[in-house]
């Protein structure tokens, strides 16, 4: 696919992508997929992900201890499940989150609309 820009659109457009680190095909492929409903993770959702997978490796190392502490005396394996309890309740908030998440970066048919709709809303500003 080739696209023309007048020289004032791929400035302009150059002058918007400036400090994101992308190069001006980068940018352009970028917007060209997100129209068609090509997964784009953006990095605040990507941060999101990283932060439950690092909560994640936080609730497997606090439940092998507790596992490892629940061959000892009667006190500690009432402690023990009590912790587990709430470990347990921690894995299922962050199991919803990471769902939540991938059921936004999966969602075609919202990426498409979201596209659909930021073409339509420039369409109607160059009508006016």
């Amino acid at each position: 696919m080739s696209v023309r820009l007048r020289n004032a659109e791929f400035l302009e457009f150059s002058k918007q992508i400036e400090g994101t680190g992308l190069k001006n095909n980068q940018a352009m492929r970028i917007a060209a997929r997100r129209i068609g409903g090509f997964i784009e993770i953006e990095p605040i959702v990507r941060d999101t992900i990283q932060q439950i997978s690092r909560r994640f490796d936080d609730i497997a190392t606090s439940i092998n201890e507790l596992t490892q502490t629940a061959s000892s005396s009667i006190d500690v394996k009432e402690a023990t499940m009590e912790a587990f309890l709430n470990e347990r309740h921690h894995l299922g908030l962050q199991l919803i989150r990471l769902e939540q998440q991938l059921q936004y970066i999966l969602n075609v048919s919202h990426r498409r609309t979201d596209g659909r709709q930021r073409l339509d809303q420039y369409a109607t500003a160059f009508q006016d």
